[in-house]
């Protein structure tokens, strides 16, 4: 289980004041609020944002493999590489990916495991 302080999801909200499309920073903003419900519990709020959103949640089919599916390519993993502030991640995210994508929860998620961590490059994580 990964999990992020309530003052983490605080500077990044604050970090999405900011952002000017309205529509994708108001999608983050309650990806957020479903993360705090969830008391900073990253894995269970994509599992609530994919039932939200009607994906399959199913044994064997983990909604962040589902996730590490469409991070874990090579393009994108050299430009995620190359940022480390939230809001350039999630812009990266907004970029590569498609509708429902949890972009908020998989931001924090990649800046609290890293890259290599997340997409299993990390040699200790296999």
């Amino acid at each position: 289980m990964t999990t992020v302080t309530l003052e983490e999801i605080a500077e990044f909200r604050s970090e999405l004041a900011n952002y000017p499309e309205t529509s994708l920073k108001e999608k983050a903003l309650k990806e957020l609020e479903v993360l705090e419900e969830c008391n900073g519990n990253l894995e269970g709020a994509t599992r609530v944002l994919a039932r939200r959103a009607q994906e399959s949640v199913l044994q064997g089919d983990s909604s962040i493999d589902k996730i590490r599916e469409t991070v874990c390519k090579p393009e994108i993993i050299e430009k995620l590489a190359k940022v480390k502030k939230p809001l350039e991640v999630f812009l990266l995210l907004a970029t590569f990916t498609p509708p429902p994508f949890p972009e908020a929860i998989v931001t924090l998620m990649l800046l609290k495991k890293g890259v290599e961590y997340f997409c299993n490059l990390d040699e200790s994580n296999t």
